[in-house]
């Protein structure tokens, strides 16, 4: 993984605690995610901790990359930068849908319009839908999600999910 993977991550899932030094953080339930987490944040940046408290699974990390405003993409100029950011943030924050063939991205429409654009210049086709008081993007149907699959991919689970919607 790379910085960006990393950076996909937090934008997607993750809370910036502002200090001297920025601090990451995940709360989840999931302990084979915050293990994967934790895992990519110290090898890419070296010093995150993963710890148990109330029934939830933290993973910490502090460090100056963090220094970002999450109402507003970083500068993703290549393709690679734009696909590992895309990685690490649906790995963090979509849904897989087998029977439905989609993945769903839910969140604040302003960001989701820069996602898109996004995976548009990577040539992944998306939608975004109003859902009451929120916003979805979708990404629908077998051939779409087989060039998201190709292009963009997942590490855990989804992946699973992912394959038996293409496959």
């Amino acid at each position: 993984m790379n910085k960006y993977f990393i950076l996909g991550l937090c934008y997607s899932c993750g809370s910036i605690k502002p200090s001297k030094i920025p601090k990451f953080e995940l709360i989840t339930k999931k302990k084979e995610f915050a293990d994967f987490v934790n895992m990519q944040l110290n090898l890419v940046l070296g010093n995150s901790k993963k710890y148990f408290k109330n029934g939830f699974y933290i993973v910490e990390c502090k460090n100056s990359y963090f220094s970002i405003d999450k109402d507003k993409l970083p500068n993703l100029d290549t393709s690679e930068r734009r696909r590992y950011f895309l990685a690490g943030y649906f790995e963090g924050k979509s849904s897989v849908s087998v029977k439905y063939k989609i993945i769903k991205l839910s969140g604040k429409y302003e960001l989701l319009e820069q996602i898109k654009k996004l995976l548009e210049l990577e040539g992944v086709n998306s939608k975004i839908y109003k859902n009451q008081k929120y916003f979805s993007l979708y990404i629908e149907g077998k051939t779409r999600c087989k060039l998201f699959k190709e292009k963009i991919d997942y590490i855990s689970d989804k992946k699973k999910k992912l394959d038996r919607i293409v496959w």
